[in-house]
């Protein structure tokens, strides 16, 4: 079953606006910044726009309109407090992965505390940083990603 990022289906089963092909042609040159405080929102854009890298930035509820319109290639989700405030984005981010030759979008998940093991819906989640996040905390962490 393909699940949505937002309530709208337009990413289930349909290729992304923009000729995108549902997730192969996707590229990290893009970003999504997920967070529902702006504060967390621009700090967090600005360290990935240092990695050279285009973002745009989003609440939850907004995540996955842009997800759709952008294809991004990274997507970095700030959990909020508890670490919950993305959930109801997994399954999407999954299904998008899946359809990809790249698997891609890579994530960053930005948590209150490290987890020793990530709960099961977010088993797609390729680094854990702990906040507060820094220039030196999260720019090594996109280098790998991009890297390979």
């Amino acid at each position: 079953m393909r699940h949505s990022l937002h309530a709208q289906p337009s990413f289930a089963g349909a290729a992304p606006s923009g000729g995108k092909d549902g997730g192969s042609s996707r590229r990290i040159g893009m970003a999504l910044v997920v967070a529902t405080l702006p504060v967390n929102r621009i700090v967090v854009a600005r360290i990935v726009e240092r990695s050279g890298i285009r973002v745009m930035a989003a609440t939850p509820g907004d995540a996955g309109r842009l997800f759709d319109e952008m294809g991004p290639g990274l997507v970095i989700l700030d959990g909020g407090v508890g670490g919950r405030e993305c959930d109801h984005l997994a399954d999407a981010l999954a299904d998008a992965r899946r359809a990809s030759a790249w698997r891609l979008p890579r994530i960053v998940f930005l948590a209150d505390q490290p987890w020793r093991e990530p709960p099961a819906h977010w088993r797609i989640v390729d680094t854990v940083i702990g906040k507060p996040v820094t220039v030196e905390s999260l720019q090594p962490a996109i280098a790998r990603l991009v890297a390979g």
